[in-house]
């Protein structure tokens, strides 16, 4: 055997042990992706699943989809206060708090079903009333906000719980566009004279319909998490009537199971 085999073999050898060493040792474990409400507890205790953080020009004011002024206030509406529909990819309208719609020959007469399933962050339904209160206090001539003159050509009506049915004046091939408008909870705010909603502490700390509840809101950042977690926590949004540095109790309800986000929770940082 020549020098140059010998070396070969050597090297043969050499690789094979490897190669066994790796086959008999400890094995290499990829954790998959977390599919339930705890993601830290799937990927195993070496990982840390930590919220997504984002830096945001300005100060929040009031979180609210009828008082919103700020880039930061309608950042956080847009993740708390779902619309009836959303815009979708290319181009497209997907529902939201929606099911599904209609509208007659006319182009005039929207009728849009509410999913059963939807549900304020306190445990209470999403109704045709949420609907008529927020399209009705954008019409209020006490009503200063950026969308005062949106709606003021349509009108508004309940058919039942879950249905609401939109009239418009002149068909809008457009309107589906303005069904995006996030909307807020009568049961909270329905009392409240137009003009004092600004000030309600209800824009502090707010209690949404959306993928995510907020459970700390402060000059400085905003804290949120994925609803579903927040409501099997058993502490979802404050009240209104509460501080924005506290946290309250939600009554236990049967709730539906909501999709959850990909994100662990999301961090804005002012």
């Amino acid at each position: 055997m020549t020098r140059t085999d010998t070396v070969v073999v050597g090297t043969l050898v050499a690789l094979l042990a490897l190669i066994a060493g790796l086959i008999g040792g400890p094995a290499i474990q990829l954790a998959a992706a977390p599919s339930g409400p705890s993601p830290s507890a799937a990927l195993g205790p070496s990982f840390e699943v930590r919220p997504y953080v984002e830096g945001v020009l300005g100060h929040p004011s009031s979180v609210s989809p009828l008082t919103a002024r700020t880039q930061a206030d309608r950042d956080l509406v847009a993740l708390l206060f779902p619309g009836l529909v959303r815009n979708g990819p290319d181009g497209t309208i997907v529902p939201d708090l929606a099911e599904r719609w209609s509208v007659d020959k006319t182009g005039k007469t929207w009728t849009v079903d509410i999913r059963p399933d939807a549900r304020w962050h306190d445990g209470s339904p999403v109704t045709a009333d949420d609907v008529v209160f927020t399209i009705e206090t954008l019409q209020d001539p006490a009503y200063t906000g950026p969308s005062a003159t949106s709606w003021s050509e349509v009108s508004v009506t309940a058919v039942n719980p879950h249905q609401v049915r939109f009239t418009l004046d002149t068909p809008l091939g457009g309107f589906l566009q303005a069904l995006t408008q996030p909307i807020a909870p009568v049961h909270l705010l329905g009392d409240l004279p137009v003009d004092a909603l600004a000030q309600d502490p209800f824009g502090g700390l707010p209690i949404g319909s959306g993928a995510f509840a907020i459970t700390q809101l402060s000059d400085t950042s905003a804290s949120l998490v994925p609803a579903q977690i927040a409501e099997e926590a058993g502490s979802a949004s404050a009240s209104p009537s509460s501080s924005p540095d506290s946290l309250s109790t939600a009554t236990p309800t049967s709730r539906p199971q909501r999709p959850m986000p990909y994100l662990a929770g999301i961090e804005f940082r002012f």
